[in-house]
């Protein structure tokens, strides 16, 4: 999953309105300190106190909402509008992210798509040209089209999961495939141990097919 290289934590949370900070971990069942000094050190013993397994997930998270506050403004407001969701005039982006965040997966998901879209992969597509085709993108034949490619992952044997959203955008039907890559081994350091461990995980991989019935490719 693409990560911006800017992203900083403390510098992240710090710009979030702190009742949506606190309602954010307290859905990890974790009480974010009222009194929490981002200008000293407060903040890396609050974070170093976390369990480890979750405080990398949270990480993980919060990367995911930074990038749509980083670059996608636009994105995240078309979530809003969408699905009608309360903002405050003149607050910061990351604000902004974490509320469509809360609010639902269904509304961070479709900002984080179309930031996928258009931020990361509409450079990037393969264009090729369809002659004398009638393309039906009725609900009917997208649930048909979605099981014919989950079928075709799992038939590599990589991974049974395969995550695919369909959205609209104008002309456009978008396609966005996660699905698992092989299985990889990496040596690691247990920082709690002083040493080595293995830690075995499945990647996963993201594709995106665009179709525009305008241009017919």
């Amino acid at each position: 999953m693409a990560k911006h290289r800017s992203f900083k934590l403390d510098r992240f949370l710090k710009a979030i309105d702190p009742q949506l900070r606190s309602e954010y971990f307290s859905k990890w069942e974790i009480t974010f300190p009222e009194e929490i000094n981002f200008d000293d050190d407060g903040f890396d013993g609050f974070w170093e106190g976390i369990e480890e397994a979750k405080r990398l997930a949270i990480e993980e998270e919060l990367h995911c909402i930074n990038d749509t506050a980083d670059k996608a403004r636009d994105c995240l407001e078309r979530a809003v509008r969408e699905f009608d969701i309360p903002t405050v005039e003149d607050e910061t982006s990351e604000t902004t992210a974490m509320r469509v965040f809360l609010h639902s997966e269904e509304a961070f998901s479709l900002a984080f798509d179309f930031w996928l879209y258009y931020h990361i992969f509409s450079e990037k597509l393969s264009h090729h040209k369809f002659q004398n085709v009638q393309p039906d993108f009725g609900r009917v034949k997208v649930a048909q089209f979605k099981a014919a490619v989950e079928s075709y992952f799992k038939d590599c044997g990589k991974s049974e999961h395969c995550d695919i959203r369909f959205r609209t955008d104008g002309d456009k039907q978008i396609f966005l495939v996660a699905r698992g890559d092989f299985r990889k081994t990496h040596l690691v350091f247990n920082d709690q141990k002083g040493k080595t461990d293995i830690n075995s995980f499945r990647p996963a991989k993201e594709d995106m097919l665009v179709f525009n019935k305008r241009t017919m490719c």
